[in-house]
């Protein structure tokens, strides 16, 4: 789980579920629907590759893998909406918001000009991402024990420090800041030779 607080105060909490562990179906759906039909399959897959579920206080939206395919639910409200763009597409696709991450990449912070909002918003975003990978990686990290057991003697097994932790993050030292051992996952010394990226 993850807390934010808004710029006009309120709080967003957004849940990360990962490994087969999803919500509850939400009561607007029929169970028996078909996920697919719903919200697409992703193409040379063509199974149900996930969704991301909104709850709002108004009602509740769903997408597709990728932010394929909106919806709201129950889906009897998609035929009464017309929402307006709000913002302008990028040229290209998919393909032209990787070429306009590559372009800046190449030309250094703050010298290309995007239309993808880096900054404001997909930085945010790629941050939440990997705060998620960073809590699945520390929850298997695991140290050796021995124990004295009254029946069987001597037993070896392990401890996993990093479950059971409310992580606090500092975004901007880039560290958690109550369990060190996650921030091997950070940052890491890069071998000789796969330093910094030079062009």
């Amino acid at each position: 789980k993850f807390k934010y607080q808004l710029k006009n105060g309120k709080n967003l909490d957004l849940y990360w579920m990962d490994g087969g562990i999803t919500p509850e179906f939400p009561e607007e759906l029929d169970p028996d629907q078909n996920m697919n039909e719903i919200m697409g399959d992703w193409p040379g897959i063509g199974d149900y590759e996930g969704a991301t579920l909104f709850i709002g206080s108004k009602g509740k939206a769903a997408c597709g893998w990728g932010g394929r395919n909106p919806i709201l639910l129950p889906l009897s409200r998609n035929d009464e909406i017309n929402v307006p763009q709000k913002y302008p597409r990028i040229e290209g696709g998919m393909d032209g918001h990787y070429w306009q991450f590559i372009d800046a990449c190449i030309a250094g912070y703050g010298n290309a000009s995007v239309e993808s909002p880096f900054k404001g918003y997909a930085g945010p975003l790629t941050e939440t991402v990997l705060m998620g990978n960073l809590l699945l990686r520390s929850f298997n990290i695991r140290e050796k024990i021995v124990r004295q057991d009254p029946v069987y003697g001597e037993m070896e097994g392990y401890v996993f420090p990093g479950r059971y932790i409310n992580y606090q993050w500092d975004g901007a030292s880039m560290r958690i800041t109550n369990f060190e051992q996650a921030n091997q996952f950070v940052k890491r010394e890069y071998r000789e030779g796969w330093g910094k990226l030079e062009l």
